[in-house]
């Protein structure tokens, strides 16, 4: 049955509506009512966070300079602690903490916050850059800072005897050594109550003061990728840095403003974290998606390199390549270093993402739904 609908008394509801809610004027009283609902209301916000759980890290930060440990005394340790796809989104500015005589600091992350941690000691390169999701009550995290440079990259696997466990430390060669364990001092870490149970290579490691990383097997895609997922095109990864061309800034200058974007693009070495961002807004983004998702190693973060990483990739190129050969002819599948234009994690703006022509070393962006070829690397954690 039809009915009828008296349109003039809904109007005058509505009226009668808005001018119940609708304050003709503020008054003071008001106003102090207001402040004091948002005062009330920040403490119970503070009071739930002091309640929310969190996990415990602690950092020990190693030192290897090719022969032997190098004190980690006074180790400078960069974290920074984000959140996204919940509420609120938020990411803390990276700190930096000083490790103690033993190379040890402690922080705590609220669970289900994720992180990013390395470390860096005067005269070696950068340790890994490594990521997790806390959601434990407490984690140790090993970091191992090693010689500035490129070197075949593997590890030492010390069985503990009375633990029935492994504890894992890395080497490093010039060259790659087909019997590895007769190349090198196998026992140079070896403690009390342990034995060397095996050595074996991982990889090319690249090792600089700002990042380090290793190139392993099975590490590019065989066909082009999207830098984003369809659904999330033309959306800026919360969190991470733009870095756009703004001539605006540069009294119109394109090439000024060019040249100063393309170097904070080379200064761009958070590859890892960069890629953790991106998975945890875009879980379905395909170029860092294969990244995460290659299998080589368990113990190990495989990432998107950022446009700084594939630079430093672009300038040790020779060096990369001359280690894979030699891997290579040993029984190795490693890809060798092409002249290809790479996909980076490096994020030029909601349209677009950075990338490296590793033929000539230059940088520049394209439409994250461009289709091009996706190289990752990897990090190793040496306590799980």
């Amino acid at each position: 049955m039809k009915q009828n609908f008296d349109t003039s008394a809904l109007r005058q509801t509505a009226a009668e509506i808005q001018g119940a809610t609708m304050p003709k004027s503020i008054t003071p009283n008001m106003v102090g009512g207001l402040f004091s609902a948002l005062v009330e209301a920040q403490g119970e916000v503070i009071e739930a966070l002091a309640a929310l759980e969190r996990e415990v890290v602690t950092v020990k930060v190693n030192g290897y300079d090719g022969q032997g440990r190098v004190s980690a005394a006074g180790a400078k340790v960069y974290v920074d602690i984000f959140s996204i796809g919940g509420v609120p989104t938020v990411a803390i500015p990276r700190q930096e903490l000083t490790a103690d005589a033993d190379g040890v600091v402690t922080f705590e992350v609220f669970k289900g916050y994720r992180y990013a941690v390395f470390s860096k000691i005067e005269g070696l390169g950068a340790s890994f850059q490594l990521t997790y999701l806390a959601g434990q009550d407490a984690r140790t995290i090993e970091l191992w800072n090693l010689p500035v440079g490129v070197y075949m990259y593997g590890l030492i696997a010390y069985y503990i005897d009375a633990e029935d466990t492994y504890r894992c430390v890395p080497v490093v060669t010039e060259n790659y050594e087909e019997d590895l364990g007769s190349a090198i001092d196998m026992d140079w870490d070896v403690r009390d109550g342990e034995f060397c149970e095996d050595c074996y290579y991982l990889g090319v490691l690249v090792s600089s003061e700002n990042t380090s990383f290793y190139i392993e097997q099975n590490s590019k895609a065989e066909n082009t990728l999207r830098w984003a997922a369809s659904r999330q095109y033309a959306t800026a990864v919360p969190t991470m840095p733009l870095i756009p061309i703004e001539p605006a800034k540069f009294d119109g200058d394109w090439n000024a403003a060019w040249e100063y974007a393309l170097e904070l693009a080379r200064q761009d070495f958070d590859g890892n974290l960069n890629t953790a961002k991106i998975l945890a807004f875009d879980g379905a983004a395909p170029a860092a998606k294969f990244c995460e998702s290659i299998e080589v190693y368990d113990f190990r973060q495989a990432f998107l390199p950022s446009a700084g990483q594939l630079y430093l990739m672009y300038l040790n190129k020779d060096a990369i390549n001359a280690l894979i050969s030699a891997a290579n002819d040993a029984g190795w599948d490693l890809e060798a270093i092409d002249n290809t234009y790479y996909w980076s994690s490096t994020q030029e703006d909601e349209f677009c993402a950075w990338g490296v022509n590793m033929g000539t070393g230059d940088a520049s962006y394209g439409s994250k739904s461009n289709f091009n070829y996706v190289r990752a690397v990897s990090a190793f954690q040496y306590k799980y």
